[in-house]
């Protein structure tokens, strides 16, 4: 009686889950009708938005309520109303940085909302208009800024802050210079990845969506700190081999890999063969990879909600694969997408879910009983 009812527990969960799936699908199917006709309301009902964006006003909000619908819909499919309003909040950051009223994002959301009530099924308008009115009701509080992830008050701080100064000034060799001479006068290796390299790489992104940052300029930085990485790595302490492989890679549609490739560098100390695969790895090539290399872990990394159904379409491929060296892949999951979503990271059939390199390290040795 209990296996049973734990199996009808399940089949609930997983019919819950594809109603999510079917719901969110529809959404991004939809978007680009929907985008249009909000967008043409947006501009009609509101004539000072639509001035503010200038002649395209009306193409520019078409491509805003995509994107918005595809955050949405993410939201969606994992369940959890969060993912979209984190989104909303980094939105009214980005407007008020460049000088576009807080009421503009505002009265696009309640468009949406309208649109939004006549597109969807009454099932499948539930969770939307749940975040939507949840997104609305954060934006009519004060604005909190995300704080900078740099403290000067620590050693590590301020050479944090050096080395970032020294990215915006377009020196990298300066930049290169702070990170290993520190390291040569007794600072360890595994301290410029986690007290210096990660949390300027989160100060970028916060200066971005502050519009305090082009994104050459992101380019540049994201650029030196590889480069500063591929200094550091012969400097990293190494355990002896394990035998065991770990693969490394951003989900299809993340262009960002800085840092599941430091990731990859945790394991390559910790005794792993460290494979490395880069950015926007689409999933039939990732599993050939583990398939083709032997990987007994894999580490995927996702940036956006938008990308949490890569996520899981590459961890199905794996699960259904007819390879027993990929079926039986230990895969972690990581990066900023999987902020607020509680236990999604389980329901997409991963074994567990890791926010920084060390963490991602004591995962693999556990489940490989290391």
């Amino acid at each position: 009686m209990i296996n049973n009812g734990s199996s009808s527990q399940a089949s609930s969960r997983a019919l819950d889950r594809d109603e999510r799936r079917f719901a969110s699908q529809f959404l991004l199917e939809g978007a680009t009708a929907i985008a249009a006709h909000a967008a043409k309301a947006l501009c009609a009902q509101h004539p000072d938005t639509a001035r503010r964006f200038g002649a395209l006003a009306r193409e520019r909000w078409q491509e805003n309520y995509v994107g918005r619908l595809a955050d949405l819909a993410a939201a969606m499919m994992a369940g959890h109303s969060e993912i979209f309003t984190r989104q909303v909040q980094w939105s009214r950051v980005a407007f008020e940085a460049r000088g576009v009223p807080t009421i503009d994002l505002e009265r696009s959301l309640r468009v949406l909302m309208t649109t939004l009530d006549r597109e969807l099924t009454q099932e499948d308008k539930a969770p939307a208009m749940k975040a939507l009115h949840e997104a609305i009701g954060l934006l009519q509080r004060p604005a909190v800024e995300a704080p900078s992830e740099i403290s000067v008050a620590s050693a590590h701080g301020k050479l944090a802050a050096q080395y970032l100064l020294a990215i915006l000034e377009g020196d990298r060799q300066k930049a290169s210079d702070l990170v290993l001479h520190s390291v040569r006068h007794g600072a360890k290796a595994t301290e410029m990845y986690e007290q210096v390299l990660m949390p300027v790489q989160a100060e970028l992104g916060r200066m971005w969506h502050l519009s305090e940052l082009t994104v050459a300029e992101e380019h540049f930085a994201t650029a030196t700190s590889k480069m500063v990485m591929s200094q550091l790595l012969p400097l990293l302490p190494k355990q002896p081999r394990n035998g065991k492989v770990l693969l490394a890679a951003s989900v299809e549609g993340n262009a960002h890999d800085i840092g599941v490739q430091m990731v990859a560098d945790f394991f390559e100390m910790a005794g792993f063969r460290s494979v490395f695969l880069g950015p926007s790895v689409p999933a039939p090539d990732l599993v050939t990879a583990i398939a083709h290399f032997g990987a007994h872990v894999v580490a995927l990394s996702a940036a956006l909600p938008t990308q949490l159904r890569s996520t899981e379409d590459t961890i199905q491929g794996c699960r259904e694969s007819d390879d027993p060296v990929v079926q039986n892949a230990r895969i972690i999951v990581g990066g900023p997408a999987f902020l607020h979503t509680g236990q999604l990271w389980e329901e997409m059939g991963a074994d567990a879910l890791c926010h920084s390199p060390g963490d991602a390290v004591q995962a693999g040795k556990r489940l490989l009983g290391l």
